[in-house]
């Protein structure tokens, strides 16, 4: 999709591609997000660290994510959101990381980066950031606690 595309374009190619019937395409949009949740404890703890740092979300989500993000609560958890699907350009893409910079105001070398598929993370390293690859919530908050000093 890399952020060319809308959300409902990404769904209407999905839905051509596979080959599904409305209601097919809409039993498949459920069983997609099924598993999606929301970490409260995980947005506890974003939250301690916006008492002595910036926090911003970058996404390789859809236009419609800031809908979600807002909608959900999570938005207010992050000072800065950047989405891929606003920029039209998505990590590992470097340019996408200057961007979230950007927002933040902060310089790759006073950056953290947590993400969950590790060729984001060593791209925001070749920018210059810190990457801490996402395997459970428990591991990347230590790993936080202990870059950060934040409990």
């Amino acid at each position: 999709q890399h952020g060319w595309i809308s959300d409902a374009e990404h769904w209407t190619y999905i839905q051509r591609r596979l080959g599904l019937d409305d209601a097919t395409l809409a039993q498949f949009r459920r069983d997609f997000f099924a598993e999606d949740g929301i970490d409260t404890d995980l947005l506890t703890y974003i939250d301690h660290l916006r008492s002595g740092y910036r926090v911003g979300l970058l996404s390789n989500a859809t236009s419609d994510a800031r809908r979600f993000f807002t909608a959900s609560g999570i938005a207010g958890h992050f000072d800065a959101i950047t989405i891929s699907g606003e920029e039209g350009v998505m990590k590992p893409d470097e340019r996408i990381y200057r961007i979230a910079l950007a927002r933040l105001n902060v310089g790759p070398n006073e950056a953290i980066f947590v993400d969950d598929f590790s060729e984001n993370v060593v791209a925001a390293r070749a920018v210059g950031m810190i990457g801490v690859h996402f395997t459970d919530p428990q591991r990347a908050r230590r790993e936080l606690m202990i870059l950060t000093g934040v409990e």
